[in-house]
């Protein structure tokens, strides 16, 4: 039986257009942001200033910019702008493949194929593209204009493209179809190379083979007499530009051993390298900043240590009771220290003067400016943070004569705040993304302390969305283990089926959780905010590029 959200997904496409909710309609190709304070780049600032943008790029910027009669005008004051964010490295507008954990049925596991083995070199990510992916515009609300995307995969995933988070196709999107050549070394189950001293091994013979490759094919074109015709693998091919050094190599290596793995394979291999999705890079440093071109640090973060977690069990349930555990203290200590680690590691890079920027494969786009914060507040400067978000990223993946700055001639990808970017409380109120203007839904989350909500959540609540032309109706039942909350979702349209959720989010009155449906064989994403007023809430449910749609409901009954 299809998924309990088909019907809702089904009715979707027939009454709406396939665009954002929040997407204002373009009266003009003409637009500008007047009397804000604007952030041309970091550390370079206008206030009051006015920004033109016409057919998606930058005209003027400036105290005094003529604003044409055909324009809209949008009111910046007391509004606070930046360039338009930029990932680059993420899966941003690709699916997830489903897991497949069985064993792969080769004849030979010693010498798969090449797509069993996971090299895929040749596969870019038009192939896998799809405009309806639902972290585009969890992103784009994000403050993102641009991102490289890569495929999914393991050893040679394939290509990345740099895309504009603003297009209804793969062709409508691309800025640079193929960028990079997305690395790992991660092996296949019960194939080679399983390991990693056999994928670093193929990556040595897959190097060796197209060099060969490519000097007989350059023979061949000098003087093809009297020599075989080239006819070359797809996957060797496939890697001529990044032996020839136009085209990076963007590797994943998590932490501080695979750093150095990979930085040994870049030395004997010769390619250009990008350190991606870094976790430990604070113990390699010198090493990084000697080989790597840039490095990506992952802003999937561990989570942050609360207060209260200062105090052991023992303390908290008996104040008289001082003797704590030895083991207990140490394991405690260390978690502190791991934590701290991550969140100062931007910092060391950028005391090493390390170029730097973020990596998005791994971190939930509404943890994104949260986790900056974290860095931001262990000792990563406002600027050097703005930076990784816009000029550094810009340069990573080659398109800082384009965009990562307001500046004349590049790309009107804005991010408009109501107050400075990094404040506690600051939100954003408008994203432009090649010119075109989206409205965010700001709402002001009414705080209970402590991240939890004031009320009682445990039971059954019922729910109904309005939906023009429906009214999707359910129930939501919310369990606890502990501090954490999960959720198990019916509707009456599919009685008897159930999704469940975890990893929810609580934010004083605020609940935010988010699942994949299928949608016909593709990934849909739901998004769920939702506002508790005692035993009522209201908020809104994101399907995709499908839009927003109000939710409400009402506490039923507590669980027997």
């Amino acid at each position: 039986m299809k998924n309990l959200f088909i019907f809702l997904l089904v009715a979707l496409v027939g009454i709406l257009p396939l665009s954002s909710q929040d997407e204002i309609p373009e009266v003009t190709n003409k637009i500008v942001v007047r009397n804000a304070h604007i952030t041309v780049r970091p550390g370079t600032t206008i206030d009051k200033g006015s920004i033109f943008i016409e057919d998606g790029l930058i005209k003027e910027v400036g105290s005094a910019v003529a604003i044409p009669a055909d324009a809209k005008v949008v009111d910046g004051d007391s509004l606070f702008v930046y360039a338009g964010f930029i990932a680059p490295l993420s899966h941003v507008g690709i699916p997830r493949p489903k897991e497949n954990n069985e064993r792969p049925r080769v004849k030979r596991p010693g010498y798969p194929p090449n797509d069993v083995a996971g090299i895929t070199p040749e596969r870019n990510t038009e192939a896998v593209y799809s405009a309806s992916e639902g972290n585009i515009d969890a992103m784009r609300k994000e403050g993102f204009g641009i991102a490289h995307s890569v495929p999914y995969g393991r050893m040679m995933p394939g290509k990345g493209a740099v895309i504009s988070l603003n297009g209804k196709s793969f062709n409508e999107s691309v800025l640079r179809k193929e960028a990079s050549l997305m690395g790992s070394l991660t092996g296949t189950r019960g194939v080679f190379p399983a390991t990693t001293i056999g994928v670093m091994s193929k990556w040595r013979e897959m190097f060796e083979n197209a060099r060969l490759a490519m000097a007989h094919m350059k023979a061949y074109q000098a003087n093809p007499r009297n020599k075989k015709r080239p006819s070359h693998d797809a996957a060797v091919s496939a890697l001529f530009p990044v032996i020839e050094g136009d085209m990076p190599v963007f590797f994943l290596a998590n932490t501080h051993v695979d750093i150095h793995r990979v930085i040994q394979l870049q030395k004997d291999l010769g390619f250009d390298l990008v350190l991606g999705e870094i976790e430990q890079g604070y113990m390699a440093l010198d090493a990084i900043g000697s080989h790597a071109k840039m490095s990506l640090i992952s802003l999937e973060l561990p989570e942050a240590i609360k207060e209260e977690e200062d105090k052991t069990k023992d303390e908290k349930d008996n104040k008289e009771t001082k003797e704590v555990s030895k083991e207990a203290e140490h394991l405690k200590k260390r978690k502190k220290e791991t934590v701290e680690r991550y969140e100062k590691q931007a910092g060391d890079f950028a005391a090493g003067n390390i170029p730097f920027s973020f990596s998005y494969l791994e971190v939930k786009p509404k943890d994104i400016m949260t986790n900056v914060k974290r860095m931001i507040k262990s000792g990563l400067s406002e600027d050097v943070a703005l930076a990784a978000l816009t000029t550094s990223a810009a340069e990573a993946i080659g398109v800082d004569n384009v965009a990562g700055t307001i500046e004349k001639g590049k790309i009107g990808n804005l991010v408009v705040s109501t107050k400075p970017l990094f404040s506690e409380d600051a939100k954003i109120k408008f994203i432009f993304v090649d010119g075109k203007q989206y409205e965010m839904d700001i709402k002001e989350k009414k705080k209970s302390g402590g991240g939890e909500v004031a009320v009682d959540l445990v039971g059954v609540w019922d729910y109904e969305i309005d939906i023009p032309g429906m009214l999707p109706k359910g129930t939501m039942t919310f369990s606890k283990d502990g501090d954490d909350y999960a959720i198990d979702l019916t509707n009456d349209q599919n009685p008897g089926e159930v999704i469940s959720v975890k990893g929810v989010s609580i934010d004083g009155a605020i609940m935010s959780f988010e699942y994949d449906v299928d949608g016909g064989g593709m990934s849909i994403r739901v998004m769920t905010d939702i506002e508790f007023d005692g035993t009522t809430f209201e908020g809104e449910v994101s399907v995709a590029e499908f839009g927003s749609f109000p939710v409400k409901g009402e506490k039923q009954s507590k669980p027997e």
